[in-house]
């Protein structure tokens, strides 16, 4: 005959089925809410994982079939993810992209001009004109555009990548009434850089092409 339970015991195994029942609450809720996309169960041919479709698959997919680079990255200028057509224009590998800093892929002529749009990171409506390094081409000229996200509580930036050899020439920068015929250097929107790198460029009898975003 079994021994009867203490009321100690079945008190503790009625706090462990409570806790098991209360996870099993959490995690469906987790699932009905789209806070999980993805479900790994383990089994004895090993771990398995199961993806759920949504919304949020349709948007991926659409993402990853852009014509323009797609990349999500921290403040720090981190990259969180990237799309297929960003991983064309850098000419890297998926692997080789999330993790790095952003300024890996970009001419060190133009980094200075990164630095200061991602110092700009909270701010909407951010544009550049800079320059990849790709391992088949001397260098892409792209225009970035970014818009701040919320990560959960980290802040992050959106950027589309838009590759200016596909869109057409790169845009010239409106010059006031007046003015003599200088070009400025490519800079984030907003930037001193555009305003001095003209006088610079005069100084130095020097023509440059220009990306300034209007």
């Amino acid at each position: 005959m079994a021994k009867a339970k203490t009321k100690q015991q079945l008190t503790i195994e009625n706090e462990e089925l409570q806790a098991r029942l209360q996870e099993l609450e959490d995690t469906l809720e987790a699932i009905r809410s789209g806070a999980v996309d993805a479900i790994v169960t383990s089994g004895p041919a090993g771990d398995r994982v199961y993806t759920l479709e949504g919304a949020d698959h349709a948007y991926h997919t659409m993402v990853e079939s852009m014509n323009e680079g797609a990349v999500t990255v921290l403040t720090d200028g981190t990259i969180l993810y990237a799309n297929r057509q960003f991983g064309q224009m850098t000419g890297a590998p998926p692997s080789d992209i999330v993790g790095r800093p952003f300024h890996d892929f970009v001419q060190a002529s133009d980094r200075p001009i990164w630095d200061g749009f991602i110092r700009q990171a909270g701010s909407d409506g951010l544009k550049a004109e800079i320059r990849f390094g790709n391992r088949s081409a001397s260098e892409i000229p792209v225009q970035i555009s970014g818009t701040p996200i919320d990560l959960g509580g980290s802040k992050a930036l959106a950027l589309v990548v838009t590759d200016l050899t596909k869109a057409g020439a790169t845009r010239k920068s409106s010059r006031p009434r007046g003015s003599r015929a200088t070009s400025s250097s490519r800079a984030w929107k907003g930037s001193p850089c555009a305003s001095t790198a003209g006088s610079s460029s005069q100084a130095e009898g020097s023509t440059r092409s220009t990306g300034a975003i209007p």
